[in-house]
């Protein structure tokens, strides 16, 4: 029995006029309850060596944190070479839409070029046709004169050889 014990034991006995048996079942009941609710109330409260793990855990996990923490000058750094790299993205696609518009641009220049070539090709062969047709005529009517000339030449020839044997007949008969 402890000492709070003894004067609740008093109290019970002495004020509530209870037997010396029902006194002291009593004051055992009440150690009894407030014991079971008191160890109840220390088996929830950590130990020394728990505490001392838990501590030795938050400081792994403070210097984990520290190692992976970024400084705030790492930070403004990684931030300004995201910003270089923003701006060359930009200057990237200013670059590019204007390649394509160079490209576009030189796409019509060589289409109206070749447009332009493929139109003097047909000029070109419409007058090839054309030197082509009028020598072909011009061969026609040359190639008909000389027929003229060789069927004349050939009139010729026959009318040298009628008088040349004309003249060797009329030489014979002389």
């Amino acid at each position: 029995m402890f000492a709070n014990s003894l004067k609740i034991y008093d109290i019970f006995r002495l004020d509530l006029h209870l037997s010396d048996d029902k006194a002291m079942e009593l004051v055992n009941e009440l150690d009894t309850t407030i014991c079971s609710h008191y160890d109840e109330k220390l088996s929830t409260l950590a130990t020394k060596a728990e505490l001392q793990l838990l501590e030795v855990r938050m400081e792994n996990s403070i210097r984990e944190i520290k190692e992976t923490m970024a400084t705030k000058a790492e930070l403004k750094e990684v931030d300004n070479k995201v910003e270089q790299l923003k701006i060359q993205i930009e200057q990237t696609l200013v670059t590019k839409d204007a390649f394509v518009k160079e490209m576009k641009d030189l796409r019509a220049e060589i289409k109206s070029d070749f447009k332009e070539v493929f139109d003097k090709m047909d000029n070109m062969n419409n007058k090839m046709d054309g030197l082509n047709n009028n020598l072909n005529n011009k061969i026609d009517a040359n190639y008909k004169d000389l027929n003229k000339f060789i069927k004349i030449i050939g009139v010729v020839k026959a009318v040298i050889i009628l008088s040349g044997i004309l003249g060797l007949l009329m030489a014979f008969k002389k």
